[in-house]
């Protein structure tokens, strides 16, 4: 029997259409998949100062495994969203694969 083949995905932050794309890998018989979220913006209505008006991302599916990074509720997304935890949660993880993107 094949071993499964470890997958995290670090991101800013939960973007609809890539949420979508989580839950086709998470559905894959070989992989097992984690998500790493450095901040829960988007889930909740707020207001894009670069857009002049306020955002609500309607439908986010969070249905595949995923981890809040430890201070997701405050954490901004700039430039300075570092995150020291995310070390220890990959360790405890363990991934075959990384994968790394977001918005800032």
């Amino acid at each position: 029997m094949k071993q499964k083949t470890r997958l995290a995905v670090v991101v800013s932050h939960p973007i609809p259409y890539f949420c979508a794309q989580y839950i086709s890998w998470a559905a894959l018989p070989e992989v097992d998949l984690r998500v790493f979220f450095a901040s829960k913006h988007g889930l909740k209505r707020y207001y894009d100062q670069q857009f002049n008006k306020e955002i609500c991302w309607e439908g986010i599916s969070l249905d595949f495994p995923h981890e809040f990074i430890p201070g997701a509720d405050e954490r901004v997304i700039d430039e300075k969203i570092d995150a020291e935890e995310l070390v220890e949660m990959l360790e405890g993880f363990f991934p075959d694969m990384l994968l790394v993107y977001g918005y800032s």
